[in-house]
């Protein structure tokens, strides 16, 4: 949470017990990026999708601020 530079949080556990709230709550002050695994998809359709994400977030964000 101190550090200047980005991280990697994953957080992992049974459904509907608090993980996102957790996260946002603690990092309300930060830039946060989300990303949710789907599930049946394999690894290789996870990480596409995770890319198409960020790719979409990208075009959104504001580079002139």
């Amino acid at each position: 949470m101190h550090r200047s530079e980005a991280s990697i949080i994953v957080a992992y556990g049974r459904r509907r017990i608090g993980k996102t709230e957790l996260l946002e709550q603690t990092f309300r002050t930060r830039n946060l990026l989300k990303f949710e695994g789907i599930e049946g998809l394999t690894e290789k359709q996870q990480f596409a999708n995770i890319m198409n994400q960020l790719a979409r977030y990208a075009n959104e964000v504001d580079y002139a601020r």
